[in-house]
């Protein structure tokens, strides 16, 4: 124990690690080399290869095998070991992601698989950190950083894909949620804003924004994501063309090429005055025969 704290206290999470292991072989009662092991092993986490299952179990281990009269504390301690660890890890993921997605490529629906495993870790850091604020709910920092890591996927990220050459460049690509996605984690953070405000009052919410919705023509013609029209087409981009191999290519092809057209369109109110009763209407107009 003396030779697995020297290494965690240094940061050798790893020899931390063998050294907590080694001492549950003699004493499995121990709960704090349970602790010890669940947290060297949560800082070994890496973004293809998170250990908070693990972290979790250990935690679990200690709070079985402590006193009755400690187990609230320890869990407790382990809820805020947890939230430290997350919050550390997922800077980590938001770095590897941003650093590894011009490389990616996409899947056939446009998609990089990597943006994918990154939700699904994320998912699991969220669900600790949900369980977490219910151990300890007058923790504003925990449901802060709930808030974050919600507001992060909404906002999504912008990148340039390496793996494509169209006409002598590379494609401008982002990756972000479905609008149905979107607003559960809009509730999410709405609730949890809420309580921080609660506990405390000068806690000025952040404003989260998802690039121009994917709807990148149809929001520059209409001035705003919010225009009816935009709402139509990003359901019918969600509800029905997500759903089809077709479809996933269209929107693979217009992810590719929207951002360069708004651009182009931007700042002229003649063309968009055009595109509009041309092209936004008459689409808006079907997409709400096809969703009704």
């Amino acid at each position: 124990m003396s030779l697995a704290s020297t290494a965690f206290e240094s940061r050798n999470y790893a020899e931390a690690y063998r050294y907590y292991s080694k001492y549950l072989e003699d004493d499995s009662g121990s709960y704090l080399a349970w602790m010890g092991k669940g947290t060297s092993a949560g800082w070994q986490s890496t973004f293809f290869e998170p250990r908070l299952a693990e972290m979790r179990t250990c935690y679990a281990k200690a709070i079985e095998t402590a006193p009755p009269d400690r187990r609230e504390a320890i869990g407790q301690g382990t809820a805020i070991a947890e939230a430290e660890l997350i919050s550390a890890f997922s800077r980590l993921c938001n770095n590897n992601l941003i650093q590894m997605l011009p490389t990616a490529g996409s899947d056939a629906t446009g998609v990089p698989d990597i943006w994918n495993h990154h939700l699904k870790v994320g998912n699991e850091m969220l669900r600790i950190l949900e369980e977490a604020h219910m151990t300890l709910p007058d923790n504003a920092d925990i449901m802060c950083l709930i808030i974050d890591i919600c507001g992060g996927w909404i906002e999504g990220v912008q990148y340039t894909d390496h793996t494509t050459v169209r006409f002598n460049s590379n494609p401008k690509r982002f990756v972000c949620l479905t609008d149905e996605a979107e607003r559960i984690l809009r509730e999410k953070i709405s609730l949890y804003a809420d309580k921080v405000q609660k506990l405390v009052p000068e806690y000025i919410p952040r404003q989260f924004n998802k690039p121009s919705s994917g709807c990148f023509v149809a929001t520059c013609v209409c001035d705003t994501p919010n225009h009816p029209y935009v709402y139509l087409l990003r359901r019918l981009r969600d509800e029905k063309l997500c759903k089809s191999v077709g479809g996933r290519y269209c929107i693979s092809v217009y992810n590719e090429y929207g951002p360069g057209l708004a651009s182009f369109i931007q700042g002229k109110p003649r063309l968009k005055k055009i595109l509009m009763l041309s092209l936004i209407r008459p689409l808006a107009t079907m997409a709400a025969k096809v969703l009704n």
